[in-house]
């Protein structure tokens, strides 16, 4: 079976000649090359690793084509990669359909351990709200990254929304069974969504607000997204730098005594954890005057300290009716804790943070 996958539309730029020939190379840029050739199917070489050929209806300029499968096997994942790809470079747009209507998230993004996952799940737990953990439901900026295989390779511990399935195993199955690949990064997203909307409780409760959480992906690239989703809306979460340190720090040091391997994220030095915090706080700044869409800056330690009172300020944002079950939500979630932990964990912190970092402290309003 061979599911919906691209519904697109040959742009007319500079790096496209006339489609109409046959037999010579659209695109190439040394990374990935799209040939026409004379059978007029559609040759594939995404990272020079192989090629992979799917048949076209037409491959006039503007005109919609269809992508499946050839007679000769495909690796479905370099097809949905390449692709991706040249939607990013502009010679590809999918064209929306009346399925394709998922086009005004609500991303939340800002550093990692900032309080993006809280927030995310505490949101999501509305029955208006739908944001997945994680899913990259809007980098198809990344070329490394599909949907579809990123949701097949995710691991247990990184659950869909309640409202969509009850765990990482049974979503897996579902996407299997009912969205074959090849499937678009775009098709992908449609059905998670709808996969929300079939199950919601009760039923006449509307799916109304609806995305993904990032740390720094969705804030690193904001004003491109902005510009691909005209009506997005931003979550931004700020924390105090040096938390987001003493957090790293503190994970470090527990996987080393647990006998686990730390991962990515977590650090063993002051200077070496600066990097994660500060990159985010680099990038918000450069928008935080002017930012290029809606966004709402959700300060982590406004929300341990006022809960019902940040949840109601985010509810007004995002339009969600049923403001005083979030706050009860956000209330019961967000419970008092020490944001001011790490100046007895680590006493001598402050002195061996950077200028630059100190500085970016106080424009963020931590003195």
């Amino acid at each position: 079976m061979i599911s919906p996958l691209y519904n697109t539309a040959l742009q007319q730029t500079s790096m496209c000649p006339d489609p109409a020939k046959k037999g010579h190379t659209l695109y190439d840029d040394g990374e990935l090359r799209l040939e026409l050739d004379p059978l007029e199917t559609v040759l594939i070489n995404a990272c020079q690793k192989s090629d992979e050929r799917c048949t076209a209806h037409s491959l006039l300029s503007l005109v919609h084509c269809h992508y499946v499968s050839h007679n000769t096997p495909i690796r479905d994942s370099e097809v949905v990669v390449a692709f991706q790809s040249l939607v990013y470079r502009g010679l590809v747009n999918e064209i929306v359909t009346p399925r394709n209507t998922w086009d005004s998230p609500v991303l939340i993004t800002g550093s990692a351990r900032s309080g993006t996952s809280v927030l995310t799940r505490t949101l999501s737990m509305s029955e208006e709200v739908c944001i997945f953990n994680e899913y990259s439901l809007y980098t198809n900026y990344e070329r490394s990254l599909d949907i579809w295989n990123r949701i097949n390779s995710m691991r247990q511990d990184n659950p869909p929304p309640l409202k969509v399935c009850a765990d990482v195993a049974t979503l897996k199955s579902a996407l299997l069974r009912e969205l074959p690949l090849p499937a678009s990064n775009t098709a992908t997203r449609d059905w998670l969504f709808e996969q929300a909307g079939r199950r919601r409780k009760p039923e006449n409760a509307e799916i109304c607000v609806y995305g993904d959480k990032m740390p720094f992906a969705y804030l690193g690239n904001m004003r491109k997204l902005a510009e691909q989703y005209p009506r997005i809306k931003f979550l931004l979460t700020l924390r105090d730098g040096r938390a987001v340190i003493a957090s790293q720090l503190n994970h470090y040091q527990h996987a080393i005594a647990s006998g686990k391997q730390p991962e990515h994220w977590m650090n063993q030095s002051i200077q070496s954890a600066e990097y994660l915090w500060l990159r985010s706080a680099r990038a918000w700044l450069q928008h935080r005057n002017s930012p290029p869409a809606s966004c709402l800056e959700v300060r982590f330690e406004d929300v341990v300290a006022e809960p019902r009172r940040s949840a109601q300020r985010i509810c007004e944002f995002l339009g969600i009716g049923n403001a005083e079950a979030v706050a009860q939500t956000f209330e019961q979630e967000y419970r008092p804790i020490d944001t001011q932990a790490w100046r007895q964990q680590y006493p001598d912190m402050e002195s061996q943070l950077s200028g630059e970092f100190k500085l970016a402290l106080r424009e963020l309003g931590y003195d």
